[in-house]
């Protein structure tokens, strides 16, 4: 009796043991079918991007040359002048001039700043709302970042040498093109927080020392980029 007992306790789990599993397979087949069919919605809602505006076949000869021509002039000048500043800079420390590398920057941020205010400007040549969008994204906006990108390492560039003067000037500049600009915002708060704890300090020293420094100093200790 107990034996019978036994083997009906053990039948009984083997069945419980196969149900479970083969509910558990179930689960999981079903989770699976669910996360493919996820999937299968993301990849349905996710529109597909559309391609670029080509102007030069929308617009006619006459638009493409006077909307379109000034902006590519102006971006090859930059890209030239990028191309001799990689020059100066391939050059060996010894013969290197960074005065003239930087210039060669300053020169082609200047350009792409140009080419960007340039087609601004020639989105008043155009009729359609679709093609003022598509210089606005293919040249204003990408012209304009470059500008930008190219004003922030050299206000780095002078910072990392202690020449405040000039890359508070850069980030100025970065600001006049874009005024909310967070790199640009943020580097000059910390230049006018370094600039106010400096002059904090010198204002105590000359209580505790009493003076004793003459007019020239004291200008100099006036001295504010950030104005």
């Amino acid at each position: 009796m107990k034996r019978v007992i036994f083997i009906g306790l053990g039948l009984s789990i083997m069945l419980f043991a196969s149900a479970a599993w083969a509910e558990e397979g179930l689960w999981d087949n079903e989770k699976e079918a669910g996360e493919k069919t996820d999937d299968a919605d993301a990849g349905e809602s996710a529109a597909p991007e559309e391609p670029p505006v080509d102007l030069e076949a929308v617009l006619s000869p006459e638009q493409y040359q006077r909307a379109i021509k000034p902006i590519l002039a102006q971006t090859e000048k930059a890209e030239k002048v990028l191309k001799l500043y990689e020059k100066e800079m391939a050059k060996p420390d010894k013969t290197r001039n960074e005065e003239r590398a930087i210039g060669h920057k300053d020169r082609a941020a200047r350009f792409y700043l140009a080419a960007s205010l340039q087609a601004r400007k020639s989105k008043n040549y155009v009729r359609e709302a679709e093609h003022k969008a598509a210089i606005q994204k293919q040249f204003e906006e990408p012209l304009q970042a470059k500008a930008i990108a190219i004003y922030l390492e050299l206000a780095k560039t002078y910072m990392d040498q202690r020449n405040v003067r000039k890359g508070v000037s850069y980030y100025k500049q970065v600001l006049k093109i874009d005024p909310k600009n967070p790199t640009a915002t943020e580097e000059l708060k910390k230049i006018e927080e370094v600039l106010k704890e400096a002059q904090r300090k010198k204002a105590q020293e000359k209580t505790v020392g009493g003076g004793g420094r003459d007019d020239k100093d004291d200008r100099d200790d006036d001295f504010d980029p950030l104005k």
